[in-house]
């Protein structure tokens, strides 16, 4: 019984420190955490009924043929009731590279 209270312990400990991230990170747009025990598809499926627009990453490791979807992200693409915007790994900082890019062109032409 000891393990099981020491991981309930991490696992709220940890669910704090996500908590705290994106509460930083979300500023002040409204930003929710669901802390997801099932299958994450089935979660983010569920949620998707609620929401505009689901935005989520890839970590792609799906099969090969999945070049940028892994099987959770698949199967959200496939099956949510909303859009979804999936993000690859590593995409933060091409998407960093082109909104500097976009702002500099704003500013030639502006």
């Amino acid at each position: 019984m000891l393990l099981g209270h020491e991981a309930a312990r991490g696992r709220l400990g940890r669910e704090h420190e996500l908590r705290e991230a994106v509460a930083q990170l979300a500023g002040d747009l409204d930003a929710d955490v669901d802390i997801l025990v099932n299958e994450p598809a089935d979660g983010l499926v569920a949620a998707s009924e609620q929401i505009d627009l689901l935005v989520m990453g890839s970590r792609g490791l799906g099969p090969k043929r999945a070049v940028v979807l892994g099987s959770v992200s698949r199967k959200v693409v496939d099956r949510a009731a909303c859009p979804v915007l999936v993000l690859p790994r590593g995409a933060s900082a091409k998407t960093e590279a082109l909104l500097a890019d976009a702002e500099a062109q704003a500013v030639t032409r502006g």
